[in-house]
């Protein structure tokens, strides 16, 4: 996901190295949408038991729980 530099944060964990992330924006939507599609439904449990089809029955509802909480500001993505 390709993110705006001017969001971009620095944090320092424990070990005190630098983590680097970036607030996700609505420009980010279709990217955040196809990763959730492809990488976490595809191999969810409950929806593989089902036989779920991400595509077919994930994708059409996907963008009403994740552009809300995009537009809270409060995703992010970590950049390393």
């Amino acid at each position: 996901i390709q993110c705006k530099q001017n969001m971009t944060h620095l944090k320092e964990n424990d070990n005190g190295d630098h983590i680097i992330y970036e607030v996700i924006t609505l420009e980010d939507l279709d990217e955040v949408n196809d990763l959730l599609v492809c990488e976490f439904f595809r191999t969810e449990p409950l929806g593989n038991h089902l036989g779920a089809n991400p595509d077919l029955d994930v994708r059409p509802w996907i963008s009403k729980v994740t552009k809300p909480l995009i537009e809270q500001g409060v995703s992010k993505v970590y950049l390393s």
